[in-house]
């Protein structure tokens, strides 16, 4: 077995093999670099630009968002205090009409009582007068009875006047 290689001579056969070989990578890559390469980097740089414009794009919606969000909470927290507000002073606007309400009460069933005890006294007066005038009517009525012969000399106003003598003294 003979294992005599000329390594040289496999690897570089022919020196217009070689020649022909790298021209013809040569043109390969000037077509591929011309009509190739111009086209990918275009398509890459479009790429680029357009995931970079998609960034921009959500960072500008986030930062919106944000901003949103922060306008909402203010807009919660003003609504919340305007409702706290509105909640205080239908508070104090009922108290103060329901504090009317009871000074209204409270007038209106004083002046009841206070028509009610001048109807009462009224009543009263009107029950004495009454009274009295039974007490003359009787008195006069006895007095003839008991003296016939001295009826006359009593009359309704004589004996009025001996009545109004008599609560006098008492």
């Amino acid at each position: 077995m003979n294992l005599e290689f000329d390594i040289a001579t496999q690897l570089f056969p022919n020196i217009l093999t070689i020649i022909t070989q790298l021209m013809a990578t040569f043109i390969i890559f000037i077509f591929a670099k011309k009509f190739l390469f111009k086209e990918i980097r275009k398509y890459l740089e479009n790429r680029k630009n357009f995931f970079e414009n998609e960034k921009i794009i959500i960072e500008k919606t986030k930062k919106d968002t944000e901003i949103n969000l922060i306008n909402a909470k203010n807009e919660y927290l003003k609504t919340l205090k305007e409702n706290e507000s509105l909640k205080n002073k239908v508070d104090k606007e009922l108290e103060e009409y329901r504090i009317k309400m009871i000074q209204e009460t409270k007038k209106e069933a004083e002046l009841i009582i206070e028509n009610a005890r001048i109807t009462i006294n009224q009543d009263k007066e009107k029950a004495k007068e009454d009274i009295k005038n039974i007490v003359v009517d009787l008195v006069i009525e006895t007095s003839k009875k008991i003296l016939p012969n001295q009826a006359e000399q009593f009359n309704e106003n004589s004996i009025l006047e001996i009545a109004k003598e008599l609560e006098e003294n008492d």
